[in-house]
């Protein structure tokens, strides 16, 4: 998600040293997420509806529109996220300036195809300054019952269905969009649900890069204490397991689940 290149370092090592800054970068933003603010850029009405829905259900809600990012963010001034729509034409040009703005502290770039020095320009960008990017390429992020980027976890039905209006647990982190709407029924069908979950897009792996590919990866996540299930069949499994020997050994506290939100609570026209 983020890369600053130093020739002093190790990929692996440099690696897991970007991962846990970025954490960092973020952890003052997810703390309050209940409370956050964004901004988008280029109309794309299905995914934003979906954002609306998952904020605000059956409420009617006017959104402002501004002539350019510099002026949004000074009219919003407690706005940190900024959700880019563009295409990959213009998504990295839009992306800067939204990362040159002093209340900016997130870009999460929906578009795929954006070429990967842009892409890296970007990241170094952000990096030398504390922010962070997401993607491009990501469906987005959310969480449970605080805040949704772009158009992860579907309509508002799967939304009810994975319980990702209250909190659970359990996090994670995909680099697929597919797989990650897949993550939040199977999470929630074995744990007492989603927490937060986020896709860190990306179109690919190098060409002809071993450590890129999943074998690597899998072996890396072991070699780091992880648990690895053997196949996708055996994923669901791998969780629950993992979850309960958890809360078993009190490191994670199981949450009692209240009633499952009553469809007619957002039917109401």
């Amino acid at each position: 998600m983020v890369h600053h290149h130093n020739t002093t370092s190790s990929p692996s090592v440099q690696k897991a040293t970007d991962t846990a800054t970025s954490l960092k970068i973020l952890k003052g933003l997810i703390q309050c997420l209940s409370s956050t603010q964004a901004l988008f850029y280029n109309y794309k009405q299905l995914p934003i509806q979906r954002m609306l829905d998952f904020d605000f259900l059956c409420e009617e809600t006017v959104i402002p529109v501004h002539s350019t990012s510099k002026v949004a963010c000074a009219v919003h001034p407690t706005t940190v996220v900024f959700i880019n729509f563009a295409s990959f034409r213009s998504a990295a040009a839009s992306s800067k300036l939204a990362l040159k703005q002093p209340t900016i502290r997130v870009v999460a770039i929906i578009a795929e195809g954006v070429p990967e020095s842009d892409t890296k320009e970007l990241i170094f960008y952000a990096r030398s300054n504390n922010k962070v990017v997401i993607g491009p390429a990501t469906v987005g992020g959310i969480q449970a019952g605080a805040f949704k980027i772009g158009d992860t976890a579907g309509t508002i039905d799967n939304i009810i269905q994975c319980k990702l209006y209250r909190p659970g647990c359990v996090g994670f982190v995909s680099k697929s969009d597919g797989m990650s709407n897949e993550l939040h029924n199977t999470i929630t069908c074995v744990t007492d649900g989603i927490y937060e979950g986020i896709a860190i897009g990306g179109d690919g792996a190098k060409s002809g890069g071993e450590m890129e590919s999943a074998q690597a990866k899998n072996q890396a996540l072991k070699d780091a204490g992880t648990e690895v299930p053997t196949s996708f069949e055996s994923f669901e499994t791998s969780i629950k397991e993992t979850y309960e020997k958890l809360v078993r050994s009190h490191v994670m506290r199981g949450y009692k689940c209240p009633q499952s939100l009553k469809r007619e609570w957002v039917s109401v026209t």
